[in-house]
């Protein structure tokens, strides 16, 4: 407490007043400063000192009528990833398989796991979503507290390559599902997504007449009967599709992925020998007979289920142009396609 005395100088008069101090002085509130800033542009540099990670940081000044200092500072991270012409189907990216560019990318929030209609916000507040460059890449800077899945659309003449192959790195892989969505994830490197060009073969049942092996001009295809085909993975012999031959005898499957196939089919009972000689050989020959059949009785006739031999199909590779009946189904794509399977 202090006493001041004050006196007038024309009378001589005089007044006390007394002042109270309150010693308990509070230091000013702190002044606080807000950023989030994307991983890739740490650190970030406030007054002086770097920091590199999410939280809150003080700096104290002891004088105590001076505020002391605070960044809230929040890293939001980066989610990236490419899209590529998985091209043998296999769900890895392998050398000299290709990116591919203007695929939409749009990623969405999760709750608790579960995929959200919600599109995700970026650091920005845009939406996250972008379209693939010349390098097949996106990516998103985005709030690390969430989970996302990153989601395109299938191209016309695609499917989805197996997600979460075993055969190489998570940093390799394709991470997206068939329906080109990937599983609810936060922000990391390489959710990438495999497309494999789909593939279709097919071409004619035909009625050899002269027993050579050729689909000659004066010969039918076989018309008039439904004859159900399968198509078997060449490496397990499981059948992975069937199909019937249509009114002019044509079958077809399309979308397939890459690898080796067989065909099958048990003849009519009208026509139930394969003819002879046949092309066993994957070598797109067209208009000749690929048909192999044994004798199961033992009887000198061949009867029973007729298969084709083992054949493969790779994108970009298959032949064009194909010119006996059927021929133009896979016309789409052609150089996807091999309808020489006769």
């Amino acid at each position: 407490t202090y006493t001041v005395t004050v006196t007038d100088p024309a009378t001589g008069c005089t007044d006390v007043a007394s002042v109270t101090v309150d010693s308990n002085l509070e230091k000013p509130d702190p002044i606080v400063t807000d950023a989030v800033v994307c991983e890739d542009d740490l650190p970030y540099v406030w007054n002086g000192n770097s920091y590199t990670a999410s939280g809150t940081y003080t700096i104290t000044n002891q004088d105590i009528c001076t505020a002391d200092l605070e960044l809230n500072l929040e890293v939001y991270e980066i989610l990236e990833g490419i899209v590529w012409s998985d091209n043998n189907g296999d769900g890895c990216q392998d050398g000299g398989e290709a990116p591919i560019s203007g695929q939409t990318i749009t990623v969405y929030e999760c709750i608790n796991g579960v995929p959200t209609a919600t599109v995700a916000t970026d650091i920005n507040g845009q939406p996250a979503t972008s379209t693939t460059g010349t390098d097949g890449a996106y990516e998103f800077c985005l709030d690390p507290s969430i989970t996302y899945v990153v989601s395109t659309q299938v191209p016309a003449g695609y499917v989805v390559s197996p997600q979460d192959s075993g055969a190489c790195s998570d940093s390799t892989d394709n991470d997206a599902n068939s329906t080109g969505t990937t599983d609810c994830t936060t922000p990391e490197c390489c959710t990438d997504i495999g497309l494999t060009p789909e593939m279709s073969v097919g071409s004619t049942l035909f009625i050899d007449d002269d027993n050579d092996g050729i689909f000659d001009p004066t010969e039918s295809a076989l018309t008039g009967k439904t004859v159900t085909i399968n198509l078997h993975d060449a490496a397990t012999g499981a059948v992975v599709a069937t199909t019937t031959t249509d009114a002019n005898g044509d079958y077809y499957f399309s979308g397939l992925t890459p690898g080796d196939y067989y065909v099958s089919f048990t003849p009519p009972a009208s026509y139930p020998t394969s003819s002879t000689p046949t092309d066993t050989a994957d070598n797109n020959v067209d208009n000749n007979d690929n048909g192999s059949q044994a004798d199961t009785d033992g009887d000198g006739v061949t009867d029973g289920v007729i298969t084709s031999p083992v054949f493969n199909l790779a994108p970009g590779t298959e032949p064009v142009g194909e010119s006996g009946t059927g021929g133009a189904q896979d016309d789409a794509a052609d150089t996807n396609g091999d309808m020489t399977i006769d």
